[in-house]
């Protein structure tokens, strides 16, 4: 990940926060699918610096060239980002409780946008892998954070601007991490019916969430019961939550030899053509 870019001194500033968010969102992700190793911009630097390649660092293209050329990383992706906000001044009606009337009240609300484009570089070929362009916008008058009363009482509580601009600059990386990312798919799968108390407490752990503890507990009923089917499948299922689809595939394929059920068979489809 290279450090983004932008118009003006400020527009660096969230550019480098860009980076940063999209890089810890990068790692997010792949402690799940476990897909790619990271490299971050200094990184990066450090390892063109050692070839003596440190004007290509500023330069995202050229940068993307050299890493390819040395085979040190398989694609980059870089960007840029102008950010403005501004205070804009309005009126609105408001509750005056010394008269007890409505009166009409000049106040300023904040305005951001922040305009961030991403793009993702095959450093092996020189091809765009990806590329998307987002803008984010806040108006202060429209957040529904803040309460109706308060803006009943003209009372101003908008957030500080530079918070603002984070929270835009997240749903943007958001946004274009989705959008490269593997798309996860939701199967509804019941457990199966097992042959041991090992089983059974298994079942009863998965179902608290605790994955890892519940393939304990069926491999451990697989030891007093190889023959247990129901027991395999389950496995199976843990392993496939936990992602670990080449030992979920074992034990999917160890019960539908035990016994040739559709679920089975089904399950042993379903990661043989989804591993990645």
């Amino acid at each position: 990940v290279n450090e983004f870019s932008g118009n003006s001194r400020a527009s660096d500033k969230w550019g480098q926060v860009a980076s940063d968010k999209l890089l810890a969102a990068l790692e997010q992700s792949n402690r799940k699918s476990n897909r790619y190793a990271l490299v971050d911009r200094m990184g990066l630097k450090k390892i063109l610096d050692e070839r003596d390649l440190q004007t290509a660092f500023s330069d995202p293209e050229k940068a993307a060239s050299h890493a390819g050329k040395l085979k040190v990383v398989e694609a980059i992706i870089y960007g840029d980002v102008l950010a403005s906000h501004e205070k804009v001044l309005a009126s609105k009606t408001k509750l005056d409780f010394s008269s007890r009337s409505m009166k009409s009240v000049n106040y300023h609300k904040l305005c951001c946008q922040v305009i961030v484009k991403f793009t993702m570089v095959d450093v092996t070929n020189g091809s765009t892998l990806a590329t998307m362009s987002t803008t984010e916008d806040y108006d202060s008058d429209k957040d529904s954070k803040q309460s109706a009363f308060a803006k009943f009482i003209g009372q101003e509580n908008a957030e500080p601007y530079h918070q603002v601009m984070g929270v835009l600059i997240d749903k943007a990386v958001t946004k274009f991490v989705a959008y490269i990312s593997p798309h996860e798919e939701s199967v509804s799968v019941r457990l199966a019916s097992v042959k041991s108390k090992a089983g059974r407490r298994g079942n009863t752990l998965a179902g608290d969430g605790d994955y890892d503890g519940a393939l304990k507990e069926y491999v451990a009923a697989l030891r007093e019961r190889p023959d247990d089917d129901g027991a395999m499948f389950n496995a199976g299922l843990m392993c496939e939550v936990k992602h670990d689809k080449v030992n979920a595939a074992k034990y999917y394929e160890q019960a539908f030899h035990v016994r040739d059920d559709a679920r089975y068979a089904a399950a042993l489809a379903r990661v043989r053509n989804n591993k990645d």
